[in-house]
């Protein structure tokens, strides 16, 4: 559900991919690197964004 109401958005680009061994969503404005990363693990989502990206790798490294 989530990842359709960010597709309804429009200018949001939306890509699957992998990143510390997880299968996330990236997405972000059009045109521009990853702004955040959906992590989904049974039923709980998980948001993660910030800077640098090392940083956001390590931080969805630690999730269940």
């Amino acid at each position: 559900e989530f990842r359709a109401v960010m597709e309804e958005e429009g200018s949001t680009f939306l890509e699957e991919s992998s990143l510390a061994g997880k299968t996330v969503l990236a997405f972000g404005e059009a045109e521009s690197e990853p702004q955040g990363f959906m992590y989904v693990k049974g039923d709980t989502v998980f948001i993660v964004g910030g800077s640098p990206p090392e940083l956001v790798e390590e931080a969805i490294a630690e999730l269940p």
